[in-house]
């Protein structure tokens, strides 16, 4: 099978040229270059290009040839030399990454890789995951866009299976249960038999548990960005991974997700228009399918991947965990200046849980009020304004302010001359 007139349809015309390119430098080099992964494997599948930059690999030395295409193709250079990669970036804004051919062994199950050069492509591809993106197609041979396939992968595609190259891959790399099961939902796919028999197998053997948290981390953060995320949460707490691996009690569930999104309706609520949230959109549903949960389950869990303060913060906040603690924010009687109360030390991530997970309109409308009008409410006072009045610095003047401020969010202040008159009535009473 050659798919070279196929790759050139679906690579923007600059793109094209490029490959093109480099691929008579390489054989006037006389040295193998494909390319390689998913770029392959989407295009066997008639799927267009996920992503703008290409994975090349290289039969000899990348980083040598990095350098001759970036003097004669006028790109940028960016090497690696101890991992024999390098990055071409081009001013039409595509990059290109050319690694060396490698294989790589494992001491000990669960272990990082021992990686070393390989002499083929073959022994390349032999490193792979799954036989669906064990695949390569040639660069720089004299027919180029001949596809390489020595496990079988084009058959796997056709017939929707996922293969392990060899009996010991989950056990090798656990991380490659994660990525199965991406790959599964994400493609309508299934689990060769054999292949489902060793992923239950590994998973018996709690070989997630010798993952390391920053590891393990970057797959659930994979997991939770995938727009196949609904069904791989459910796969997550079907293979008893949420609480086996991740946190003892953990239930991951999708009854924010499915069959509306009620996270991607808050975010689209609140990351546009006046003062948008920024916030970290993974975190928002992992928060989400961990809905319910306690927080001695939520500290656990941000305990084993290793989440960063900034990462754990919106978990662990009782707006989160605590039905009690949000209980106000669907409460009538309460009002916009308990709510900014309320909402003021919320994380972006919280906020806009608060709107997805809100029983009732009322307390969407409160947080999108907070969101795009209360917290951009600024006093025209400050402590400079406080002294002018004659009082000596104080605590005083931040209860002061904070009294000036939440009368301005009820509406009784609306200027600087009102904000003075209250401040120095305040200031008279309490100082």
């Amino acid at each position: 099978m050659n798919l070279w007139d196929r790759l050139q349809t679906a690579l923007p015309p600059g793109q094209a040229r490029i490959l093109v390119n480099l691929g008579h430098l390489a054989r006037r080099k006389n040295t193998g270059l494909y390319l390689v992964g998913g770029a392959v494997r989407d295009l066997l599948m008639g799927r267009s290009m996920q992503t703008p930059d290409l994975d090349l690999v290289v039969e000899g030395d990348a980083i040598a040839l990095a350098h001759a295409a970036s003097m004669e193709l006028r790109a940028a250079l960016s090497m690696h030399k101890q991992f024999g990669t390098a990055t071409l970036s081009f001013e039409n804004g595509a990059s290109v990454d050319l690694a060396t051919a490698r294989t790589e062994t494992y001491k000990n199950p669960g272990a990082l890789p021992r990686v070393q050069a390989a002499d083929t492509i073959l022994q390349d591809l032999a490193r792979r995951d799954f036989t669906i993106n064990a695949l390569a197609a040639s660069v720089a041979s004299e027919q180029p866009g001949e596809l390489v396939d020595p496990h079988g992968g084009a058959d796997d595609l056709e017939q929707g299976l996922l293969r392990v190259l060899h009996p010991d891959s989950f056990m090798d790399d656990p991380t490659r249960i994660f990525r199965g099961i991406r790959f599964q939902h994400r493609f309508d796919f299934g689990f060769e038999y054999e292949t489902n028999t060793l992923l239950h197998s590994a998973l018996d053997a709690e070989i997630l548990h010798r993952l390391s948290g920053a590891r393990l981390r970057k797959e659930i953060t994979a997991c939770f960005e995938d727009p196949a995320r609904v069904s791989i949460i459910n796969e997550l707490n079907g293979l008893n991974i949420d609480s086996g691996a991740l946190a003892p009690g953990l239930g991951l569930h999708t009854a924010l997700l499915d069959p509306d999104d009620t996270v991607r309706a808050a975010l689209d609520a609140l990351c546009a228009g006046d003062n948008p949230l920024a916030p970290q959109e993974w975190v928002v549903y992992l928060m989400a399918a961990c809905h319910g949960a306690g927080d001695e389950t939520l500290l656990n869990l941000a305990r084993r991947i290793a989440l960063s303060r900034k990462q754990a913060a919106p978990l662990l906040n009782p707006l989160f965990y605590s039905l009690d603690a949000r209980a106000p924010l669907e409460d009538p009687e309460t009002g916009p200046a308990e709510v900014e109360n309320l909402l003021a030390g919320a994380e972006d991530e919280v906020l806009v849980y608060l709107y997805a997970a809100a029983a009732e309109n009322q307390g969407r409308e409160r947080v999108a009020r907070f969101v795009h009008s209360t917290r951009a409410i600024k006093l025209e006072i400050n402590g400079s304004d406080l002294l002018g009045m004659g009082h000596e610095p104080s605590p005083i003047f931040a209860k002061v302010l904070r009294e000036v401020r939440r009368s301005k969010i009820q509406g009784n202040v609306k200027n600087r001359r009102q904000e003075l008159a209250l401040a120095r009535k305040l200031l008279n009473a309490w100082d």
